[in-house]
């Protein structure tokens, strides 16, 4: 064994003493830290002593003298996870000597040949103290630091050069650390409700922490929080719950880099299972024992983050040109307030009656809302101090301001972010307390009901700066009454009940509360009971049916809710999470509200219908008539017309629709064409499969299979058979290998396999692995208690029996489905594929052979009991065959 991997043995085994130690609970995490900290001294100082063997002997005294070797960061403060980052700074005076440079390379090498993850620098006193002024990682790696070996005088005048500096460019320092804390969460896209967050660096974890001390230490000159609280800098209670919060923090992250073996610090849904479980936490009332636990996570997270912001504003000196500005600048209102900087103060000795009452704290939300700023950090956390002394009870007065609030869209977001962390919100809407930090644990929501809640209201801001939206937003009668469906839409989350349905009776208690009127009262409970209706219905049902928007047009009565229910949905679906709202969803939603605003003016019934569809011929064959004057064609264009389903007439555009019926003018049987269309604005492909009829009809699940293994994600299948023979048969895909148009290469090699698959049946087993793209995903378990089922709809469609299936998304589902839909004897017209929380719903229209719903329901059941059955033997193994 070589020397190196001896070395890299005798810190493996060092290292694994503490774990196992941990593993059996003989010692906290404290205690490891501390441990492991030691144990990486010992190690480093024997690195050291073979490096030396690098230089002459008689040079090691002089080397010595004339540097230091110094832990920093982490490793500096002692909290040293298992497989964290070595942090090490050699440091000299003026210069090194003769033998820094090789003796320093040495110990490099040695420490990575070891197996550390090494974060070194060598620099003088000069030069540490120099970058420490530009660069806030390197002075924040400075607060605190430990000497393992070298000259302690150099320490010292490293350390007296440092926070000499720091006192004088206290200012200068925490600007540039909340810099660049803000720029590591943007770059990294983390919020405090991310729900894979990262307890090393998302907002309100170990970072917060540390940059509370870092702040701490430069206006207080002191290290931990009960030193700061010793001092003055933090009340004992904060500084109590830092404490905890730093062990509790700590816990998880060990526990994590412990169970993976490696430095883990995201808190993933798998770990999240696992910690869950490790803590013994049971389900309870409609919760999940995850969610729970995360909740509990969430509103820790959430307490450092604001302490972390208000603490740092705290200890921020002033700087002369803010004092002059104070002065020149700031408006005094009503002898009260001062607005300066784009926020809202209280002059001091008002500061105890602008929070004495709920009327008076709504009043100064005012007072920002009108003069378009926020309330200060200060403020806010007076008026928190002070929220449990106010009285529970809503006044006509307080309900009137709120309300105001509600209905100024473009700030509504920020001002209710500001309500809630104030603790005004709960206040008003007393329900919001369960939302805080409420886990919604599946793959589909990234955030918390209370974030998530926020970002919606937020969408609203920005719907109303957007075209079209903006014009809809103008059109809003009390916007204030969508605002507070906003608000509530979720709140029935974390229960046994359906979510709809409760938060429905929420919104009744709220409006009571509040004291609405009986017709305000019944939109926002219209509102929150049906706020997922316009979704599931744009994403899994045919809308061109008047039928289906009829029914629609019912629920919503009136085109002012319509307009508020399709605000709510496009920022409900746009809050979920990023990646979530596609264009393609926009424009199915759109369709949605044009047609049921047609519907409820009269303009989307039969007749209405009729005149739609014998336009849309006419526009078909006029611009074909530009290009082909013959009449005997343009007769056969309109016998090729006359014979298509109305569905297919709808929707498409007569350009399209012309292209496709040239090529249907032209194909003889057993001739096979397929052509594709790439949209731009919705970087959606659309291709399309014409032939005559011989046989092709029921091959959707070959098609399927072919784009599936090419890795296209099949948003909408449409199947069209004409009168005459004539089969059209189009798949809305987007390109997972692509975010831009397919390469003209890859479109042939799709058409070629589509070909292949039309004309005749093909290994599609083979095919999949051929692939080889799916492993990293494929094979992990679904982190969703929801079990995957199939519901029969035979009332929604006049032509078709409805299939909605959920399951769980893995490769190769929509294959194995529709082929199970094919052996049944079953021929799909129409699919759609969406998501509903945690599963994919595959929608498939049906018909049995001779084109006719399905209407016995001992039929119905044996076809939703088959495909239960088939879904079951592929999540169990079915799905290994296109991973593997």
């Amino acid at each position: 064994m070589s020397e190196f991997l001896t070395f890299k043995a005798r810190w493996q085994e060092s290292l694994s003493e503490v774990v196992r130690a941990y593993q059996k609970q003989h010692i906290e995490v404290d205690l490891a830290l501390d441990q492991t900290t030691r144990k990486m001294d010992d190690f480093i100082e024997l690195l050291i002593d073979e490096s030396l063997k690098a230089i002459p002997e008689t040079s090691v005294k002089s080397l010595r003298e004339d540097i230091a070797i110094l832990a920093v960061g982490g490793y500096g403060r002692r909290q040293m996870f298992p497989y964290s980052d070595v942090d090490l700074l050699i440091t000299y005076d003026t210069h090194g000597g003769a033998f820094v440079e090789k003796f320093s390379s040495e110990l490099v090498r040695q420490c990575w040949d070891s197996g550390l993850k090494l974060g070194q620098a060598i620099r003088s006193i000069n030069d540490t103290v120099s970058l420490a002024r530009d660069e806030s990682q390197v002075a924040t790696a400075l607060i605190e630091t430990r000497l393992l070996w070298g000259n302690a005088a150099l320490h010292t005048r490293l350390r007296a050069r440092f926070e000499s500096w720091l006192q004088k460019s206290r200012r200068s320092f925490l600007d540039h650390c909340e810099a660049s804390r803000k720029k590591e969460i943007e770059e990294t896209a983390l919020a405090v409700y991310s729900l894979e967050p990262d307890v090393k660096r998302s907002p309100g974890t170990l970072r917060d922490l540390q940059l509370i001390l870092w702040a701490g230490f430069a206006r207080y000159e002191v290290t931990g929080f009960q030193a700061l609280a010793d001092c003055g800098g933090l009340k004992p209670e904060v500084a109590e719950f830092l404490i905890e919060t730093q062990k509790y923090l700590s816990t998880i992250r060990m526990n994590l880099h412990v169970h993976a073996g490696r430095s883990q610090d995201v808190l993933t849904r798998q770990e999240q299972l696992w910690l869950t479980d490790q803590e013994g936490i049971s389900d309870y009332q409609g919760q999940r024992a995850v969610e729970r636990y995360m909740q509990q996570y969430f509103q820790k997270a959430d307490f450092v983050a604001r302490t972390s912001r208000r603490f740092i504003e705290l200890c921020k000196p002033t700087t002369f040109q803010e004092r002059v500005s104070a002065r020149v600048y700031r408006r005094i209102i009503d002898e009260t307030y001062i607005v300066l900087n784009g926020r809202l103060n209280v002059v001091s000795h008002n500061v105890k009656e602008v929070i004495s009452s709920l009327e008076s704290i709504l009043h100064a939300f005012t007072i920002a809302a009108e003069h378009k700023v926020r309330i200060s950090s200060r403020l806010i956390e007076s008026i928190r101090n002070h929220v449990s002394d106010l009285p529970r009870d809503i006044s006509e007065e307080a309900s009137s301001q709120f309300i105001s609030l509600l209905n100024r869209v473009g700030s509504v977001g920020t001002i209710v972010r500001d309500l809630y962390e104030c603790g005004i919100l709960e206040i008003l809407i007393p329900q919001f307390t369960h939302a805080r930090g409420l886990l919604q644990f599946n793959n589909y929501h990234a955030y918390t009901v209370d974030e998530h809640t926020f970002r919606v209201l937020e969408g609203l801001d920005q719907l109303s700066r957007e075209s079209p939206t903006k014009e809809i937003v103008a059109k809003l009668r009390k916007p204030w009454v969508l605002s507070l469906a906003m608000l509530i839409h979720d709140l029935g989350k974390g229960y046994e009940q359906d979510h709809s349905q409760l938060g429905a009776q929420i919104a009744i208690k709220t409006a009571a509360r509040l004291g609405l009127q009986e017709s305000d009262a019944s939109t926002i409970e219209m509102l929150v009971l049906e706020h997922l209706s316009m979704s599931l219905l744009a994403f899994r049902r045919d809308t061109s049916d008047p039928l289906v928007v009829a029914e629609f047009a019912r629920t919503v009565q009136e085109a002012s809710k319509l307009r508020k229910l399709y605000l709510l949905t496009i920022c409900d679906i746009k809050a979920v999470g990023p990646g979530i709202w596609n264009d393609w969803k926009a424009q199915l939603l759109a369709e949605l509200y044009e047609r049921t605003s047609l519907s409820l003016s009269g303009k989307f019934d039969k007749p209405e219908l009729e005149q739609q569809l014998k336009a849309t011929k006419e526009k078909a064959i006029q611009l074909y008539a530009k290009s082909n004057p013959s009449v005997e064609d343009q007769k056969r264009l309109t016998s090729e017309l006359n014979e298509m389903p109305d569905h297919y007439l709808m929707s498409a555009s007569a350009a399209n629709i012309v292209q496709d019926m040239q090529i249907a003018m032209r194909l003889t049987d057993h001739q096979l064409e397929i052509i594709d269309r790439y949209d731009e604005e919705t970087n959606t492909l659309e291709l399309i499969i014409l032939t005559r009829q011989h046989g092709t009809e029921r091959c959707f699940h070959r098609m399927t299979g072919v784009l599936t293994a090419a890795q296209m994600s099949i948003l909408t299948a449409d199947i069209y058979t004409s009168g005459s023979g004539f089969i059209c048969d189009r798949f809305l895909v987007q390109d997972n290998d692509s975010p831009n148009r397919p390469l003209p290469g890859r479109l042939d090699k799709v058409r070629e396999e589509l070909t292949k698959a039309v004309e005749r049946p093909i290994s599609f087993e083979q095919l999949f692995q051929k692939q080889r793209r799916y492993q990293t995903r494929g094979d992990q378990q679904p982190i969703s208690n929801q079990r995957p089922h199939v519901s029969m709809d035979n009332d929604t469609s006049r032509h078709a029996t409805i299939i909605d299936v959920f399951a769980h998304d893995r490769p190769g589902l929509l294959f194995t489905l529709s082929k199970a839909i094919y052996d049944l004897d079953l021929s799909i017209t129409l699919a759609r594929i969406t998501t509903h929380v945690d599963l994919v719903v595959d929608v498939f229209y049906v018909t049995d052979l001779n084109n006719k719903k399905i209407k016995e329901d001992y039929v119905l059941n044996a076809i939703a009991s088959r495909l239960e059955h088939v879904i079951d033997e592929f999540d169990r193994h079915g799905y290994r065959l296109f991973i593997s």
